[in-house]
């Protein structure tokens, strides 16, 4: 008993005395700092990931965009960043199975919308190699 006590004793200490690990993500976007974009949408998103994840993930913005918008896609596909993000305007050929979610007027719900396009993603369109 004595050596379960002081084994466990040593284990918590141990753990408690390394550090969490914290895993950073770089993120490549191709508006500048002052655009609204980055500013109202992507660094607050930024921030709620490193705060919902107790700071254990966290979004790096690099100052500079890595590439054009279409190269974009690519950039995140082969891991150069590991988070972009695009337009898919830019490259309509690659993505016509996706034109159907561009259609003006299909909803006023954000997240039924959002529920809907991973259902159909999952259903349909998960083997498509541009995903």
């Amino acid at each position: 008993m004595k050596f379960t006590l002081t084994a466990t004793f040593a284990a918590t200490a141990m753990a408690l005395a390394t550090p969490a690990v914290s895993e950073t993500l770089t993120m490549s976007s191709w508006v500048s700092p002052t655009h609204f974009l980055y500013t109202d949408i992507l660094k607050p998103w930024a921030d709620q990931v490193a705060t919902v994840t107790e700071g254990r993930v966290n979004v790096m913005i690099l100052p500079a965009a890595l590439g054009s918008p279409p190269q974009h896609w690519e950039l995140a596909r082969t891991g150069v960043a590991d988070i972009t993000w695009g337009n898919f305007t830019y490259e309509p050929e690659r993505f016509v199975s996706m034109w159907f979610a561009e259609f003006p007027n299909m909803g006023t719900n954000a997240t039924a919308q959002s529920v809907a396009l991973w259902r159909a993603y999952e259903t349909h369109l998960q083997d498509v190699a541009a995903y």
